[in-house]
């Protein structure tokens, strides 16, 4: 049966400032897998929040998570993943042993297969538990020996301040309600807990460079586009404090945004520049990392901390 295309029929309100008043950027098609629709990237003419405006409805938007997505699979070759645990997972473990030491509860949501918190399970002493809507992912990190919910954090039979950790690795973008999914997760914190993760961030050269086949906008799955500040803003109105968002690298970023371009075109070019490709991806490190000395990154990763009690 052909895929049937989801059409943009809800306005929602901006999810940092409330204001329903958008101009729409661009209109853009999902060039990663080649589903038809087309979808609208507007601004918030009040706060200038960039977000996906109008968008079909949420349940539409979830078909789009087919069995192919990759995120919802293990990452590649064993060099890929070793590439992966030095350039992304390393950091993450550093993280939070600064922030908790090597034990104490710690909650993945939105975790796919179970990558990083298989790796946490390795590398410290945490009580690990993992968030994922997905059945055939959270089927996938379950073979793993983890501890997974098959449903929405929401859902989740998670007791209120049990965690140490919450962690959210590129799923705030994706959420129709960021701010009542946020506020439910300080929740689960204990007092003085900690919220961490990482957003695509369009300040950055790649964003400028593709436009609507910057990867980072991976539509229709994502929702929302945050500044370094716009970050910084949503996470302080929803009560976290000691609020820090750094730039991260993330070498496929170039070769999703090229490869997005030439499928655009129905070009073969896009067959070669694969971001599943260890020279590739390799090769794009020292490049990325000179240019978030000069200030851009498509990667924002954050940290806040949720209130002690007094």
């Amino acid at each position: 049966m052909a895929f049937a295309p989801a059409v943009a029929t809800e306005t929602v309100p901006c999810p940092l400032c409330a204001s329903l008043a958008f101009e729409i950027l661009f209109s853009a098609g999902d060039y990663e897998y080649g589903l038809p629709g087309e979808f609208f990237v507007s601004r918030c003419r009040q706060c200038g929040l960039m977000v996906q405006n109008p968008r079909p409805a949420f349940s539409e938007i979830l078909r789009y998570y087919t069995e192919a997505y990759e995120p919802h699979h293990s990452p590649g070759t064993a060099l890929v993943r070793r590439l992966r645990h030095r350039v992304l997972v390393q950091p993450k473990l550093r993280l939070i042993r600064s922030l908790v030491g090597d034990t104490g509860d710690v909650i993945d949501i939105g975790c796919g297969s179970g990558a990083l918190l298989a790796d946490l399970a390795q590398f410290g002493h945490w009580r690990l538990m993992g968030v994922e809507p997905n059945r055939e992912a959270a089927a996938s990190a379950r073979g793993r020996g983890l501890t997974i919910a098959a449903t929405v954090v929401e859902e989740a039979q998670v007791a209120a301040q049990s965690q140490d950790v919450a962690i959210m690795n590129h799923v705030l973008e994706h959420l129709p309600d960021p701010r009542q999914t946020v506020a439910h997760v300080q929740t689960l914190l204990r007092p003085g807990g900690h919220f961490i993760g990482e957003v695509p961030s369009p300040q950055c050269v790649e964003r400028v460079l593709f436009g609507r086949y910057w990867g980072g906008y991976h539509l229709p799955r994502h929702l929302t586009f945050f500044s370094r500040d716009q970050l910084t803003r949503f996470l302080a109105q929803a009560g976290f404090r000691e609020i820090r968002v750094r730039r991260v690298i993330q070498p496929s970023s170039w070769l999703t945004s090229a490869s997005n371009y030439f499928r655009s075109r129905n070009s073969a070019a896009a067959r070669f520049v694969s971001p599943h490709g260890f020279i590739l991806l390799a090769a794009g490190v020292l490049p990325a990392l000179a240019l978030k000395v000069l200030g851009s990154a498509p990667i924002l990763a954050f940290s806040c901390r949720k209130p002690s009690c007094r």
